[in-house]
């Protein structure tokens, strides 16, 4: 299966499109002959890059379903900065790799750009919606995408509800189809993710480049759906 274009073709519709994608086809255990195959090839990774607490684990487990137990203890270091999680562990059919190093003193891409190359990727910039201090994430994705114009990038903004007035819900229906920053949000929560779509606004390359507002939260925060975008 050709996983660039599978995701490439795909990245400009919805989030849930993009899951479906990386979920396609469906993880299965790893006696079944068809993900032995797969995994037998260059499983495709996706590249989270975001600050801690931005929100990656949570996307991680809304793409694969598997627990938060599960994602916690199944990340593994593959470079000096950055660690992976291979889903399912026994025989993946994508991988996620975390860079942990991003925003210390001295980090360089560089490494994590290599380990990438030769197979097919998806950049997702995670950042939380009310964050504007974004240069780390910003910095690394442009020289990514300086090397590689070609990756496509999905750029995450999460904790959505960070910005609601207080008994504010998520709106019905998801008002983030389109292209711009919906009306009828909270102003601060307006502004914050146009500056945030702001600091993309001159990526180099060409691969596709597609902003997601999103908000996944636990059952007892009171917000529905719990995984909203």
């Amino acid at each position: 299966m050709d996983w660039r274009g599978t995701i490439e073709g795909r990245v400009a519709q919805s989030w849930g499109s993009v899951r479906d994608a990386v979920l396609a086809p469906k993880a299965a255990a790893p006696t079944d002959e068809k993900v032995a195959s797969l995994a037998s090839q260059a499983a495709p990774v996706i590249w989270l890059i975001g600050k801690v607490q931005a929100g990656k684990s949570s996307i991680v487990r809304a793409l694969t379903e598997a627990s938060a137990a599960e994602v916690g203890l199944g990340y593994k270091p593959c470079t000096r900065t950055a660690v992976i999680f291979d889903f399912p562990a026994e025989a993946p059919v994508i991988r996620f790799l975390d860079t942990r190093g991003l925003g210390e003193k001295g980090y360089d891409p560089a490494e994590d750009i290599a380990f990438h190359e030769g197979q097919s990727h998806l950049m997702i910039a995670v950042m939380k919606a009310l964050d504007p201090q974004q240069d780390a994430v910003v910095n690394a994705v442009r020289a990514a995408r300086k090397r590689h114009p070609e990756w496509p990038v999905i750029v995450a903004q999460t904790s959505l509800h960070e910005g609601y007035t207080p008994g504010e819900a998520h709106k019905r229906p998801y008002p983030f189809a389109g292209a711009g920053v919906e009306a009828g949000l909270p102003s601060a929560l307006t502004r914050s993710l146009a500056y945030q779509r702001s600091l993309f606004a001159h990526l180099p390359g060409n691969g596709a480049l597609v902003f997601v507002p999103i908000d996944f939260t636990q059952p007892g925060d009171g917000f529905e759906p719990v995984s909203y975008g």
